[in-house]
């Protein structure tokens, strides 16, 4: 069809151009790290970050969620009690900790959908 080539050829085109193309650049656990803070400690919107960066909010997030998972480590000196063993946790702890993992993850689902309908209306699509 006519429109297809059109849409390809302009696909095409902003693509040749570089215009702010997700590329999925690498970044390195520092700068992940530093967005992150940008993001809670200074309150910066995670679609600025993300726009500034060139990276989705669905590949933001899941940093956030590995650099909470993996905390713990930052605090481990790796001397003391219980070195070498996981920890052990009741199942009241795992309910909470799961709990939490859930209301996060209904938090980030709520975002990344009003940044949807946010573009749809801008798009003219809604």
């Amino acid at each position: 069809m006519e429109s297809d080539k059109t849409l390809e050829k302009c696909l095409g085109e902003y693509i040749d151009s570089g215009e702010n193309v997700m590329s999925n650049p690498s970044f390195s656990a520092l700068e992940k790290v530093a967005l992150i803070k940008r993001h809670l400690v200074e309150k910066e919107a995670v679609s600025d970050l993300c726009a500034e960066k060139s990276i989705s909010p669905a590949l933001f997030h899941q940093w956030v969620e590995q650099f909470f998972q993996n905390g713990v480590a930052a605090f481990d000196s790796g001397r003391g009690r219980g070195r070498g063993r996981p920890p052990k946790h009741s199942p009241e702890a795992r309910v909470r900790e799961l709990e939490s993992k859930l209301a996060y993850k209904d938090e980030v689902l709520v975002e990344l959908l009003s940044d949807h309908v946010a573009l749809k209306k801008k798009l003219g699509l809604s």
